[in-house]
């Protein structure tokens, strides 16, 4: 089975810039079968985790084998949810028995894969930040859709030695060829559009 998205490489890179929030990984795991995994991350550790599978609800130490074979044999997409350290404290408060405590071992590595699809909400600069540190081996189109709100979508290509995006609001059009710009733009549509999604992958 192919890894579609390298769930431990994209929490190492999350932990290496400091990211607050909760990451939603639904698909399947080989050896498990269909799998959703709920992780809490303040920088470099994950400090709350619950998984479901079969309609069942599994909290904390009890699902961190379920994680830990995520990270190997995991297919599926990611869901990426920035939130402020008050937020999931409010969170371990309220569902203390999902409770962890996981250092995720920061490493420079480079990211490959074939399909990524991942949902960015309240800050939609993150994936800019990301890209911006990943090493691709070759071009990756990028399809993707921003809230009904601003009706928008987003088009284009990324390339091991260069970018070409395109981003269509009601309000504007914007393009760009570079990792700063892509930045500045999704600073400039988070003041009005809340969520977008994104799906990368090889071309055929």
């Amino acid at each position: 089975m192919d890894k579609l998205f390298p769930l431990e490489n994209l929490l190492k890179e999350l932990a290496r810039k400091g990211f607050i929030g909760r990451l939603v990984f639904d698909g399947i795991v080989e050896g498990i079968g269909k799998i959703m995994l709920r992780i809490e991350v303040i920088g470099e550790k994950i400090v709350a985790l619950e998984a479901e599978k079969d309609g069942k609800i599994i909290s904390g130490p009890e699902a961190v084998p379920l994680l830990e074979k995520a990270m190997e044999e995991g297919l599926g997409y990611v869901e990426i949810i920035e939130l402020d350290t008050n937020k999931v404290m409010i969170d371990l408060d309220e569902n203390p028995s999902s409770v962890v405590n996981i250092i995720i071992p920061i490493v420079e590595a480079t990211i490959k894969f074939k399909i990524l699809h991942g949902v960015a909400k309240n800050s939609l600069s993150l994936f800019a930040e990301l890209l911006s540190n990943i090493s691709f081996s070759e071009c990756l189109l990028v399809e993707g859709v921003v809230d009904s709100e601003c009706d928008g979508v987003v088009k284009g290509e990324v390339c091991p030695d260069r970018i070409a995006i395109h981003i269509h609001t009601q309000e504007r059009d914007y393009t760009t060829s570079s990792l700063d710009d892509l930045k500045s733009i999704a600073n400039i549509i988070s003041e009005k559009c809340k969520m977008v999604e994104v799906i990368m992958k090889k071309s055929e």
